[in-house]
């Protein structure tokens, strides 16, 4: 299962719901400086290890085939 990891206390929160920074880092946040805590996606090693195998680029996207056009799509291989 996919989830977020904060880039500077590394702590793990679900994908539930858009986080952009980590709740406890932000708190450290003081005015004009870079962003502290940004979250990080960590992939699904289940989906990533079926695309190393595959190659099928459409594995990684969160939608099904079913929904995706039958014929190319600009100069991608997404089809």
């Amino acid at each position: 299962m996919p989830e977020y990891i904060c880039s500077e206390c590394g702590k793990r929160y679900p994908i539930e719901s858009f986080l952009y920074l980590c709740p406890e880092c932000s708190k450290k946040q003081k005015e004009n400086e870079p962003h502290h805590g940004v979250l990080l996606v960590s992939p699904d090693q289940e989906q990533f290890e079926r695309f190393r195998k595959v190659g099928d680029p459409l594995s990684l996207l969160p939608v099904e085939r079913e929904h995706l056009p039958d014929i190319p799509v600009g100069n991608t291989s997404l089809f």
